[in-house]
């Protein structure tokens, strides 16, 4: 996506990258492109090889939540965390949904499971503007990264991990 506002095609070989990269160094030594524009450029030019192994927050980091948890326990969970959604595991530690924390804390006489939704999920190896174009079409804001051979978790990803390579870090999403 990125790659087509500024013309460059993510199939280009990585010596035409270079190039244009270069070319863009020059602009900046002439005066004519300012160096957050260059900044800009190069994640432009670099994202194609970024995976969203490369963005994910590892699963030993992540919050989750079980689905047996009762309410009263999910609101003490909801006040000791800042995340806004949390993976729901089952009793064997597989995850089966997604819940958003300000659904839960507004409805917090449903069960988890009547509140959690769908989860997306990704393997390590996908590009991360794949990831984004389809979180964007399923209107998911967190996805599960699974290794492909057990289909274990391994990390989570969320539009502004993938977003942040593209525009710097957002620190007040």
């Amino acid at each position: 996506f990125a790659a087509r506002i500024f013309g460059g095609d993510p199939n280009t070989p990585s010596g035409d990258r270079q190039r244009m990269s270069q070319l863009i160094k020059e602009g900046v030594g002439a005066g004519v492109i300012s160096e957050t524009q260059t900044n800009l450029a190069d994640r432009v030019l670099t994202i194609h090889q970024r995976t969203v192994a490369d963005e994910m927050v590892d699963w030993r980091d992540v919050r989750t939540i079980n689905i047996a948890v009762d309410s009263v326990d999910r609101t003490k969970l909801l006040h000791q965390t800042n995340v806004t959604r949390a993976p729901v595991l089952d009793e064997d530690g597989k995850v089966i949904g997604v819940l958003s924390l300000l659904r839960a804390a507004l409805d917090p006489d449903q069960s988890t499971e009547a509140l959690m939704s769908e989860c997306r999920t990704f393997t390590p190896d996908v590009p991360v503007l794949d990831a984004l174009r389809h979180m964007q079409a399923d209107r998911h804001r967190l996805a599960v990264i699974l290794e492909p051979e057990t289909e274990r978790p391994i990390g989570i990803v969320t539009v502004k991990d993938l977003v942040e390579p593209l525009t710097g870090e957002l620190k007040a999403w």
